[in-house]
């Protein structure tokens, strides 16, 4: 796009500097600080369009560019300085085309590397497809094979029928036996029999507690030992232990000491400071 400097359009349409001005501010609304060179804020173009604009509108004839460009062969300051802005605008327009192109170009490699993936994954899928197909046809072709093995033998409709009537045959004998049995009489039940009371065991009568022999807890209460010593020791196997059952001052005993017994219990608790001699201690041996 070709552009002029303010001071090329005056000299073009041949007009008074003041009056262009004004045809570029009504005629194109342009302001003070529109379509101002970027080299030098000074200098203000107009485009090819705008002033061929201009000249159609107040019937101005412009020659051709290739005449204007002949006619001077020196080009104002102001139109160098247009120039450079033309340069930094091309350079600006080629590095913003180089980037683009350096992005388009990054992206066809990445379609192309997911383009391998996919036809890659496509491949080994297609393998395994075609390897389940083949499966799957082997498979039908053992089967149809094992279907022509078996062979259902065919039987006539004269002997179906034969099988269905002796089947209802014998389902209506196992009903009309069922039916005899409910038809019969049912027998009265037998009275019931009387229970007779059982008799009362005997106990038989406790014995008395024998002359060599003695209770053991009486025995430990006459020596001021405790029984829940005594009874400790005789289970360790310190004291020997008559077990039975007799009865002794009109109560119950089923522990009682013989002579050992009663050596055996002064042996183990005569040396305690509560132990109370009795008459016939140290209860020695005969």
């Amino acid at each position: 796009m070709k552009t002029y400097t303010f001071s090329q359009c005056i000299e073009l349409l041949d007009i008074d500097a003041k009056v262009f001005r004004r045809w570029v501010r009504e005629d194109l609304n342009l302001g003070e600080k529109d379509q101002v060179s970027r080299a030098d804020s000074r200098v203000r173009y107009l485009t090819r369009e705008q002033l061929e604009r201009l000249a159609e509108q107040h019937d101005k004839v412009l020659p051709a560019d290739d005449q204007t460009a002949s006619e001077d062969d020196h080009s104002p300051p102001g139109a160098y300085k247009l120039l450079v802005d033309r340069m930094e605008a091309l350079e600006k327009s080629t590095e913003t085309l180089r980037k683009a192109v350096s992005s388009f170009t990054g992206d066809i490699t990445f379609f192309e590397s997911q383009t391998s993936h996919l036809q890659d994954t496509f491949g080994t899928f297609q393998t395994g497809v075609s390897t389940r197909l083949d499966a799957l046809e082997q498979s039908f072709v053992d089967v149809d094979a094992r279907l022509q093995k078996v062979s259902v033998p065919e039987i006539p409709p004269e002997q179906q029928i034969a099988e269905i009537e002796a089947r209802y045959q014998q389902r209506i004998a196992e009903l009309e036996a069922q039916l005899a049995i409910y038809q019969q009489p049912k027998k009265p039940a037998p009275p019931p029999s009387k229970k007779r009371p059982a008799r009362k065991k005997k106990r038989s009568p406790i014995k008395t507690l024998p002359v060599n022999l003695v209770a053991r807890n009486a025995f430990s209460a006459l020596h001021h030992v405790s029984e829940k010593l005594v009874s400790k020791a005789s289970i360790d196997g310190k004291i020997a232990t008559t077990e039975g059952k007799w009865l002794s001052g009109g109560y119950v005993v089923t522990r009682a000491l013989n002579e050992k017994g009663k050596h055996d219990f002064y042996q183990v608790f005569s040396q305690r400071p509560d132990f109370t001699r009795c008459d016939q201690c140290p209860h020695e041996l005969s």
